[in-house]
C-alpha cells in the first residue's frame, strides 16, 4: 500500500537536488517526487501535497488495473527484471557508454578503455553551480580514497564549458584529486545529456553498461550509501563485495 505521508517525506527529502535540462537550459531549485512517473513538479506546496498526491495515487491504481498484467517477473540482483520470456530488461533508461572519449581536466583522453581495468566505474555527474554538489565533493574525495583497486570513482562537470568556472579550484578545494572529465563525445555525450538533475551518480561495469539504477541526489550518509550501492553491484556480477 501506497502511504501519502511517505512520499510527501520523499518529496521533502529530495529538495537538495538542482534540475538543469540542457536542451533547453534552465536552471532551478526542484522539489520532485521520485520515481514518479519522472516528472519534476516545481513551485508545489508542501501544504497541497495530499491533495496532490491523491489525485496520483488514484492515476497509479488505474494503471495497476489496466497494465499490471504484463508486468510479471522477478528482480534480479544488479536491479535488472527478468521477464517470463527469459529477457532481462535494462536497470534503467540512461544510455550504456561503450563507445566514446572525453578530456579530463589535466587535458588528458579518457574513453571506454580505461574502463575496463576496473570492475565497477562510479561517474558522479556535478555542476559549479550545485551546491549539494560541491557540498558532497569533500565525502566524495574520502571515500575516492577508500575505494580497492577495483573500482574507480570518477567526476563529470556538467558545465565545463563556461569560462569563468574554475573547476581545478574546487577540486583542489574539495581534495579531489581523481579524474575529473570536462566534455564527452559519443555515448558519454549522450549521457550527459540525459543527466537532468544534480548530483546524478551512475555504475557501469568494465565494458561501460548501467548495472544500477542512477542514484539522483545527495545521500545524508554518503559513504555507506556508496559503500552498499557498490556492493550491489558487485553482488549482481558475481564480484566479492568490498
Amino acid at each position: 500500500m501506497i502511504n501519502q505521508d511517505d512520499i510527501i517525506r520523499s518529496y521533502a527529502d529530495n529538495a537538495n537536488a538542482i534540475a538543469w535540462n540542457p536542451s533547453r537550459k534552465e536552471i532551478g531549485s526542484v522539489h520532485s517526487i521520485p520515481s514518479m512517473m519522472g516528472v519534476a513538479f516545481e513551485g508545489l506546496e508542501v501544504q497541497n501535497m495530499k491533495k496532490f498526491v491523491s489525485v496520483v495515487l488514484a492515476l497509479i491504481m488505474v494503471s495497476v488495473v489496466l497494465f499490471g498484467c504484463t508486468g510479471g517477473g522477478t528482480t534480479t540482483e544488479n536491479g535488472g527484471r527478468t521477464e517470463s520470456n527469459g529477457k532481462t530488461q535494462r536497470v534503467t533508461e540512461l544510455v550504456d557508454i561503450n563507445s566514446f572519449s572525453a578530456k579530463t581536466t589535466g587535458g588528458d583522453t579518457f574513453t571506454e578503455k580505461d574502463l575496463a581495468p576496473y570492475d565497477l566505474t562510479v561517474i558522479n555527474f556535478w555542476a559549479t553551480f550545485c551546491a549539494p554538489c560541491l557540498k558532497e565533493m569533500p565525502a566524495l574525495a574520502m571515500l575516492q580514497k577508500k575505494l580497492p583497486k577495483n573500482i574507480q570513482l570518477i567526476t563529470v562537470c556538467l558545465d565545463a564549458n563556461k569560462p569563468t568556472n574554475d573547476i581545478d579550484a574546487i577540486l583542489v578545494r574539495s581534495k579531489l584529486d581523481g579524474i575529473t572529465l570536462v566534455s564527452g563525445k559519443g555515448d558519454l555525450n549522450k549521457l550527459m545529456m540525459q543527466v537532468t538533475k544534480m548530483p546524478t551518480t551512475v555504475f557501469v561495469d568494465s565494458n561501460g553498461n548501467m548495472v544500477l539504477p542512477e542514484l539522483i541526489g545527495s545521500p545524508k550518509n554518503l559513504e555507506e550509501t556508496y559503500i552498499q550501492l557498490i556492493n550491489q553491484a558487485l553482488k549482481g556480477m558475481g564480484k566479492a563485495p568490498i
